[in-house]
């Protein structure tokens, strides 16, 4: 039984090749339980993906303090700041 470990990192970059749609998930991820069927939820802007198993409570949780992170973010950078587009490689 695979279950998320909580992680130091607040964020990876995840490849999704444009032609196939295949996408690669660092081995970070993967070792935090987030392989097999992943649940994601979608919205004009964001992907939240939910590791397998999790507790609804703890996803609430965890996305009031990715909020709380991106709020910061906006604090430190600026309102209009933006995420950049980078072309390296996922780790």
């Amino acid at each position: 039984m695979i279950f998320c470990r909580n992680s130091n990192a607040m964020k990876a970059k995840i490849q999704i090749d444009e032609k196939t749609g295949i996408a690669y998930i660092s081995k970070g991820l993967r070792d935090a339980g987030y392989v097999g069927k992943v649940e994601g939820i979608f919205s004009t802007l964001t992907v939240t993906l939910m590791c397998p198993r999790a507790k609804l409570k703890d996803i609430k949780r965890s996305l009031e303090i990715t909020l709380q992170d991106i709020q910061l973010r906006i604090d430190s950078d600026g309102e209009n700041s933006a995420i950049e587009e980078n072309s390296e490689e996922p780790e």
